[in-house]
Order: C-alpha cells, then sequence, then structure tokens
C-alpha cells in the first residue's frame, strides 16, 4: 500500500470513528435534560399527594369526598405513569403549561379531563395555557369544579408543577444534528469517489473497497438521527445521507469483488445512433 493510501486511510477512519458518536451524543445530551426534568415533576406530584392525603375532610359531603380520593388515585397513576408536558413555550425559565404542543396534559388537565371536562381543558389551553392556578381564580367554571370534587384552589396550585424550558443550549444541540449529517455525507461522498473506478492491484481494491464500506454505513448511520428531527428539510437531508451511505457500501462491494481486468470507471457515458440515425447517449454503470 502506497503511502498516500495509508494516509488517506487514516485520515477518513479517524473521522469515522468521532463522528460515530457525534449524533447520539446530541441527542443523548437533550434527553437526560428532559430526564431530569421529569423526575422533579416526579418528586412534586408526590408531595402533592402527600398533602391532599393529610387534609382532614370531615367537612366535605359524600359526593366530595368519593371525587377526592378517586383523583388522588388518578394523580398517583399519572405520577407513576411519568408522562408529562414539557415547556417549548419559554425556554428562559419554568412556567407551568397546561396542554403542550404534543397535547400532553399537565396533572391539573388530566384530572379534569379525567372527570368529563374536556372543554373546560380546552378552554383554558386555549386562553390560559402558561397560567398558574392561583391566577385562574376568576374561572368560576374552574372554581366550581374544584368545589365539586372537594378540592380547594391552594391544593390545586400545590398538584400544579413548574417545567423547565428547552435549554438554550437545545439550538445547539441541533447544529450538533446537522454537523452530524454533513459530516456523514461527506464520508458517503468520500466512500462513493473512492470506488468511482476499479483499481489496478488487489491491495487496492481492497483498501478503496474497505473503506467504501466503512465510510457508506457510518455515513448513513450518521443521518440516520436526522430523521426523527421535527424540521422537514434536516429529515430530507437525513435521507439523501442513507442514500449517498447506502452507494458508497454498494460500489465498495463491487470495488473488493472486481478482478484486475476490470479496473475502468464504474460509470461512463455511452453514445451510439439507434436504427433511425438518431444520437443516443446513456449513462453505463457496471458492478
Amino acid at each position: 500500500m502506497s503511502r498516500s493510501y495509508r494516509i488517506g486511510a487514516v485520515a477518513i477512519l479517524c473521522a469515522a470513528v468521532l463522528a460515530w458518536g457525534y449524533g447520539p451524543a446530541a441527542r443523548n445530551l437533550e434527553r437526560d435534560h428532559y430526564d431530569r426534568g421529569d423526575a422533579q415533576v416526579r418528586r412534586h406530584l408526590e408531595g402533592a399527594e402527600a398533602l391532599l392525603l393529610g387534609r382532614d375532610v370531615s367537612g366535605l359531603t359524600l359526593a366530595q369526598r368519593t371525587a377526592r380520593e378517586r383523583h388522588i388515585a388518578d394523580l398517583r397513576a399519572y405520577r407513576q405513569r411519568g408522562v408529562f408536558p414539557h415547556n417549548h413555550v419559554l425556554p428562559s425559565r419554568r412556567t407551568p403549561v397546561f396542554v403542550d404542543e404534543h397535547g400532553t396534559r399537565c396533572a391539573m388537565a388530566h384530572l379534569i379531563e379525567r372527570s368529563g371536562e374536556a372543554a373546560l381543558v380546552a378552554r383554558i389551553a386555549r386562553s390560559r395555557n402558561l397560567a398558574r392556578i392561583r391566577d385562574l381564580a376568576g374561572e368560576k367554571a374552574l372554581v366550581a369544579w374544584l368545589d365539586g370534587n372537594g378540592l380547594t384552589l391552594a391544593e390545586a396550585a400545590r398538584i400544579q408543577p413548574a417545567y423547565e424550558g428547552e435549554r438554550p443550549s437545545d439550538n445547539f444541540v441541533q447544529g450538533l444534528t446537522i454537523a452530524s449529517a454533513t459530516l456523514g455525507a461527506g464520508l458517503g461522498t468520500a466512500g462513493v469517489a473512492l470506488n468511482a473506478s476499479t483499481a489496478t492491484s488487489p491491495n487496492r481494491r481492497n483498501v478503496r473497497g474497505l473503506l467504501g464500506v466503512a465510510c457508506g454505513l457510518i455515513g448513513a448511520g450518521l443521518g440516520a438521527p436526522a430523521l426523527a428531527d421535527d424540521d422537514g428539510a434536516l429529515r430530507t437531508f437525513g435521507a439523501l445521507d442513507i442514500c449517498v451511505g447506502l452507494v458508497s457500501v454498494g460500489l465498495g462491494i463491487r470495488q473488493l469483488n472486481a478482478t484486475s481486468d476490470r479496473h475502468g470507471p464504474a460509470a461512463s457515458p455511452a453514445v451510439w445512433r439507434d436504427d433511425n440515425g438518431t444520437r443516443r447517449v446513456a449513462l453505463v454503470v457496471r458492478f
């Protein structure tokens, strides 16, 4: 193997190794952020449940006590399920979110909707989605619901969590995803370029073929995380990334299976005239 081939192989393999964990690391950073926020919400709701259980309810009617017990059980199940809304609106601070952009209900919205008052949940989400329960004291329908279900405004305010905003570094996370997909496209393109023509010696064919397969697989893998992004353009970029990677793999395999009598370009133009004398041009691809 010539010195230039050795240097090229080392450079591409080093880039591939570094790139392999680039996109997943960005996604893990975002997921860890939300996991920590969800753990805080669980602790908050656990404290709210303890407060509800410790209240003297002897002054409530039977219907109020029954509804209250049902809501405490629903709150416990909600906490244990662990699916909470996220604050996508105010990145710089924690704030309540009645219903987030994915349709996930906060604890109070969940309890109200479970009781059959989906219309009340929808109205608050439209008009006061980020309001604290204490600020909704003027909502007569909400106050009436609380009273009928044996809950006080203070207890409802204690149940309602606040949610962490998307970190300012979330843009950085998306930037990492873009950079990862770009690097993947570069690796895939490099693999295609390496194997666009068949090498003249078995040693070079093996090196170029293996590098083409490796670059293609890693490049496609780096493009895959972009498919889960909310940005349609980035998803398209990820799909193209995967396509280029697969082409690189295919050409790398062709290179590995090639023999010394096939060292022309993998793709070349062909020109001829048909029976009517019309000139025809086509691209001939050999595998």
